[in-house]
């Protein structure tokens, strides 16, 4: 069903269009710098009211039209989309990214690996999101040696964030609004969690805080790297003035530097761990 690569540009079938190996890379590295960083603390994010993809989804998503700008054109924006949701299921244990040196023929590299832990379902849109179709392929053809960035090439499209949307809608934060050809709108109904947030990003970018939480971070980091690969910034920019923005996009790379320069303290195994065995599990696109 999967078309095959050509010239390294990997494919995905569900709306064949091409995914930039580039941008897929750039994606992958920033993903296990961030889930490998010490400044990841999986039980601090927890405790969050929003996770990673829900957050980037509501920065994403016109309050008032319910729409996501290039939800089915633009690369970057949907492979950041899988980094988020790939991010949540770390926090959940259900799956790591490790990370190893590499070389062929003088050439050096590092190789990002995604493995699952934990097989067990979340129980939550995780699964239909990302989480269900990761566990049907490693059933069917496992996973070891498989690098991040294939993940995202293969998984990325719009409909990730359908699954993250519709979930919010259950809780009463959007609605939802069919529009052209059958494509759903997201509306803000209830703007309590994005104001919530907006004002969390904008007190840790323009006032001096002596630490960020663990959570925003992480979340700066990603935000800041996937509208840096973009001709305009849409996910952070918005919510500041011209003025504003000029002081707060010099704070949010340095906090992605901290964060993507400073990993765990822990000792790298010398094999890569054994993934967990996959029960076969069917994925059903129209849940």
């Amino acid at each position: 069903r999967r078309a095959s690569r050509g010239a390294g540009m990997p494919i995905n079938s569900a709306v064949n269009v091409v995914a930039p190996a580039e941008v897929c890379t750039a994606v992958a590295e920033m993903v296990a710098d961030i889930s490998n960083s010490k400044h990841f603390d999986r039980e601090a994010i927890l405790q969050e009211p929003l996770s990673f993809s829900q957050a980037y989804c509501l920065l994403w998503q016109d309050n008032h039209s319910g729409d996501l700008d290039g939800r089915k054109s633009c690369i970057p924006l949907q492979v950041g989309l899988i980094g988020a949701l790939v991010l949540d299921l770390t926090v959940l244990g259900k799956l790591i990214v490790t990370s190893r040196d590499q070389e062929l023929l003088g050439f050096k590299w590092k190789k990002h690996t995604l493995l699952v832990t934990d097989p067990t379902p979340t129980g939550y849109y995780l699964d239909d999101a990302f989480f269900s179709k990761v566990l049907e392929r490693v059933a069917k053809k496992g996973t070891r040696g498989r690098a991040l960035e294939d993940w995202f090439a293969e998984f990325f499209d719009g409909h990730a964030a359908k699954h993250v949307l519709t979930d919010l809608s259950r809780q009463g934060v959007v609605g939802v609004v069919k529009g052209l050809c059958g494509m759903k709108k997201f509306p803000t109904l209830n703007p309590e969690p994005e104001q919530r947030l907006q004002s969390d990003l904008r007190a840790l970018l323009l006032e001096d805080r002596s630490a960020p939480s663990s959570f925003l971070q992480c979340l700066v980091t990603l935000l800041r790297g996937i509208d840096s690969s973009l001709f305009s910034s849409c996910l952070l920019k918005p919510r500041f003035s011209t003025e504003e923005y000029a002081k707060a996009k010099p704070k949010a790379e340095t906090l992605a530097q901290e964060c993507r320069q400073s990993p765990a303290a822990v000792e790298s195994p010398e094999e890569e761990p054994e993934a967990a065995d996959c029960p076969v599990i069917r994925y059903d696109s129209q849940r």
